[in-house]
C-alpha cells in the first residue's frame, strides 16, 4: 500500500523515518506548512506534495 499516491501518518512516519508524534508536531506548526489534512479524525498526506516539501527542505550541496 505504499505505492498508494495517499498516505496515512503512520504511512508517512515509516516513509520519513520520523515517529508519527514528529509529524503531529509538524502539521501544528503552522510555519513548516507540513502538506497534510484530515478526513475526520485521520491525517492523509499526498505522496507528490510531501517529496516536493521534503525536496524544498534539503540543504544545498557545496563543493569543497
Amino acid at each position: 500500500m505504499m505505492d498508494s499516491p495517499i498516505l496515512t501518518l503512520g504511512q508517512t512516519a515509516e516513509l520519513l523515518h520520523v515517529h508519527k508524534s514528529t509529524l503531529y508536531r509538524l502539521i501544528k506548526d503552522r510555519t513548516v506548512r507540513f502538506p497534510a489534512w484530515r478526513i475526520g479524525s485521520d491525517w492523509r498526506v499526498n505522496r507528490e506534495d510531501l517529496e516536493r516539501w521534503v525536496e524544498r527542505r534539503q540543504l544545498p550541496t557545496t563543493s569543497v
